[in-house]
């Protein structure tokens, strides 16, 4: 049986791209970048070029690029950094969204902990866009937000322009998870709402980049505290060697990704996802789209799939049989999957637990069209029976 992907936002397949240009850095910029030798000179001016390229790519300017093992690390790295900032004689007090990552909420929670911070978080709609009211209310008593681009579950949009409206009003630092969004949906931190924000994090494997490589946007005149401090002949804020060869394929994966969005290419994509979910819509009465009616990323669907009786499956049993057929899809955070408590993204949007329970994640990529999913909403089908008749 022919293996069907469908979890995108989790990961996606090395591109063809970023592959040949790391093996082509493997051979000529595998030398320590902070060397002053020959080959150390000669990977450093590959990762300098490297780095005009990507901030080119994101809006950004070369020195504002601080490249990291991933969202994660980029996430951290930017929240505890804008804390030690901002901390004066009381605990910093964050504003964040209600649907972050686990990577930025358990950041800020951490300083919570640590008696370094406190948060107030700011709700979501039912259709799962941020509550510009509630997020009114939190930034008059705020000290800085948290507030991610597109939603990983739903694929939910923010409203970048009245997001930034509200926070320059306000005069306070502003880091956002991009992660989802950059390459999937226009960005550029030197256009619109986007101008307003004072970080962002991004990953390679999302574009179908390498893992292990990802980049912060941090914004000029703000100082930088990372992770681990930077040794004292470090030209980087960052400690540690540079990965040249990984960034470099980050970085081709990331051009790829905006032009194929810019020249249209993704126009397959979007259709394929719209077309499923209208066959699920119509072959299972009932079910919730999570997230319809508001803008979306192109290539993500969150729904939920009741069965034959009326009740509702359990989301990670219809993930597994959905695996023994050769589907992979998700229930959401691949990094929160088996912890058996509903989604905080689908709490946060009033959706009842036993339905957020039974949620799946579809997440399409480069390639997908409706022609490759004409099997899918068949098993999909036939897995919700399956677990009808266990």
């Amino acid at each position: 049986m022919k293996a069907t992907y469908l979890d995108h936002n989790a990961t996606s397949p090395l591109r063809s791209c970023a592959q040949q240009r790391w093996v082509e850095l493997h051979r000529d910029a595998w030398a320590n970048a902070q060397s002053i030798h020959a080959p150390g000179v000669g990977s450093r001016l590959a990762l300098e070029a490297i780095t005009e390229r990507v901030a080119a790519a994101l809006g950004a300017r070369p020195s504002e690029v601080i490249f990291t093992s991933g969202a994660t690390e980029s996430n951290h790295s930017a929240i505890l950094s804008l804390n030690r900032m901002l901390r004066r004689e009381r605990p910093v007090r964050w504003a964040i969204g209600a649907g972050e990552h686990p990577s930025a909420a358990r950041a800020i929670e951490a300083l919570e902990e640590a008696g370094e911070a406190s948060r107030r978080v700011v709700q979501l709609t039912p259709s799962g866009e941020v509550n510009l009211e509630d997020l009114e209310a939190a930034l008059e008593t705020c000290d800085a937000l948290c507030l991610q681009v597109a939603n990983h579950e739903t694929g939910v949009l923010t409203p970048l322009a009245a997001v930034a409206e509200r926070v320059e009003a306000h005069d306070i630092p502003w880091h956002a998870d991009a992660v989802q969004a950059i390459g999937r949906a226009p960005f550029r931190l030197d256009d619109g709402g986007a101008r307003a924000i004072t970080s962002a994090s991004l990953s390679g494997h999302k574009l179908g980049g390498p893992r292990g490589v990802g980049a912060l946007v941090w914004r000029s005149g703000r100082e930088f505290s990372g992770l681990l401090p930077a040794s004292s002949e470090s030209r980087s804020p960052r400690a540690g060697t540079p990965d040249v060869p990984g960034i470099g394929a980050m970085c081709e994966a990331l051009i790829a990704s905006i032009r194929e969005l810019e020249q249209g290419e993704r126009a397959p994509i979007e259709a394929a996802r719209d077309a499923l979910e209208a066959g699920l819509l119509e072959r299972f009465p009932g079910a919730r789209v999570h997230g319809a009616g508001a803008p979306r990323l192109d290539n993500t669907l969150s729904i939920s799939l009741p069965r034959a009786t009326g009740d509702w499956p359990d989301g990670e049993a219809l993930v597994l049989e959905l695996a023994a057929r050769a589907i992979a899809v998700s229930t959401g955070a691949a990094c929160a999957t088996g912890l058996g408590t509903p989604s905080p993204v689908l709490t946060a949007m009033a959706v009842p637990p036993e339905v957020a329970a039974a949620s799946l994640r579809l997440s399409l990529g480069p390639g997908d069209s409706i022609g490759d999913l004409g099997g899918v909403l068949e098993q999909i089908h036939l897995s919700v029976k399956a677990l009808d008749d266990h």
